[in-house]
């Protein structure tokens, strides 16, 4: 449980960072500043899950970790960033020519040097996962992520402009690898192994395929945005997704770091390895779940009053990217199972069919408007993370479908009450409405979850929380 904490703690204060950093640069820089980062940031995205190849789960799933194993992962990572980072810097000014946008091609190529800089920390970060080091892992990224907002706020005063971006990515990559390494010396051993290498491979590269097809996907509709509607719409997506995207990373980095190992170490015990799934898997999406479901009934007022009225067209795309949100919290908990239980080449087969719809989907819905076009991605994001619960249903004893159901359900059913009372007093003072809809929402949340762990042994009611098997 302290281990849960420590991570809570990191994202948390992560998320509170970033936030707080975002909204101090949305007054400085333009939604084209945003836009312009919101399209690259795909193309490092996409690297970094090519260089990883997955073989850091590979090296925590294995029961006996040599300095071999250690050695080989480093170098093949090394030198695939290298190579990827080659590829980024011939094809960036083809990118800066189809988007029409100048100094991207210098930009990009400032950007992508965090998948050279990412590789030396990922054996370090496996080390400290294996060993559970989460404590002072925790410390050196919040300490990053806060330098890093320093410096990126310093240079946006200074109108250095979307640089100050740059700096922002760059900088926290550079502090937390050094201060990584810093912790987790490397032992100075350089032997490759091709015969190691193909052992990790086998799991890491279906590993790898899902979590390009799902990088791809999620990073689709910024470049859909960009290509159809202009790079400045792309920054009013980039700026919800932040807020959005940043809880479901914070929520779903606490499950693979904790969650995963925990369940990796439990895979020859088939009762305890599904008990400690249903247990995190009800905890973290009854609590997101409820914590989007927030979000999302104060988005538009919150947006207008951190960034300002220029920015009101986030605010509704946030509302609707929490949907989304709620999909990726429930795929990240399915997911850490799916992949501690070695099922990876069957959630590469589900991946490939629901990527392939979600795209036609989305490019189909490209004609109808940018709201519509959020619509499609966010349905479609948690109509498909329901059906992994659905196919994986036989990782746990109980029905986890219909938790989520009945969680998503009470949510819907609570926003709509809390909206109905707030429509009766509606204050002009964006302040006073949001902190009135948060109180509304929380009081009438608490109060019907109250209710249930009370009715907890009803004979008629299928109780949210209930420890009977569905």
């Amino acid at each position: 449980m302290l281990n849960y904490f420590w991570v809570g703690l990191e994202k948390s204060g992560g998320i509170i960072l970033r936030l707080i950093t975002m909204i101090i640069l949305a007054r400085y820089l333009s939604p084209q500043e945003f836009g312009t980062i919101a399209v690259l940031v795909v193309f490092v995205s996409i690297s970094n899950v090519m260089a990883e190849a997955g073989l850091g789960g590979a090296l925590i799933r294995k029961k006996v970790l040599t300095e071999l194993d250690k050695s080989t992962v480093f170098i093949f990572n090394f030198c695939t960033s290298l190579v990827l980072y080659s590829i980024i810097w011939m094809f960036s000014p083809i990118i800066e020519g189809f988007y029409g946008s100048d100094d991207m091609a210098t930009v990009i190529r400032y950007l992508a040097l965090i998948v050279i800089i990412k590789s030396f920390a990922l054996v370090p970060n496996v080390l400290i996962v294996r060993n559970e080091f989460f404590k002072v892992h925790s410390k050196i990224l919040i300490f990053s992520n806060l330098l890093s907002s320093f410096v990126a706020i310093v240079l946006a005063i200074n109108g250095v402009g979307l640089w100050s971006l740059v700096a922002l990515y760059l900088c926290e990559a550079v502090i937390s690898t050094v201060l990584i390494l810093l912790f987790v010396k490397p032992s100075g051993n350089l032997h490759f192994s091709i015969s190691n290498l193909k052992v990790h491979l086998e799991f890491g590269f279906t590993v790898t395929s899902s979590n390009l097809l799902n990088v791809i996907y999620n990073n689709f509709l910024s470049f859909l945005i960009a290509t159809s509607y202009g790079v400045r719409m792309a920054g009013f997506y980039y700026q919800a997704n932040q807020y959005s995207q940043s809880i479901a990373n914070a929520l779903t980095a606490i499950i693979d770091k904790v969650s995963f190992n925990k369940l990796a170490r439990a895979m020859n015990d088939p009762k305890t390895f599904k008990s400690h799934y249903e247990e995190m898997f009800i905890t973290f999406t009854y609590l997101g779940i409820a914590v989007f479901s927030l979000l999302a009934f104060i988005s538009q007022d919150f947006i207008v009053f951190i960034l300002g009225s220029e920015w009101s067209k986030s605010g509704e795309a946030l509302q609707i990217l929490c949907i989304a949100g709620m999909g990726i919290l429930i795929d990240g908990c399915s997911r850490s199972a799916i992949k501690a239980s070695g099922l990876v080449s069957r959630l590469l087969k589900v991946d490939v069919y629901r990527k392939i719809i979600g795209c036609i989907a989305l490019i189909v819905s490209v004609e109808y408007g940018f709201i519509v076009l959020v619509y499609t991605y966010s349905l479609i994001t948690l109509v498909g993370s329901l059906l992994n619960l659905y196919l994986f249903r036989s990782l746990s004893e109980k029905n986890v479908l219909i938790y989520v159901v009945s969680f998503l359900i009470m949510s819907v059913g609570l926003s709509f009450i809390s909206n109905v009372i707030c429509g009766i007093y509606e204050d002009v003072n964006l302040i006073v409405n949001i902190i009135t809809k948060m109180f509304i929402f929380t009081f009438t949340y608490t109060l019907v979850t109250t209710f249930l762990i009370k009715l907890n042994k009803h004979p008629i009611i299928p109780l949210i929380l209930s420890n009977k098997d569905s």
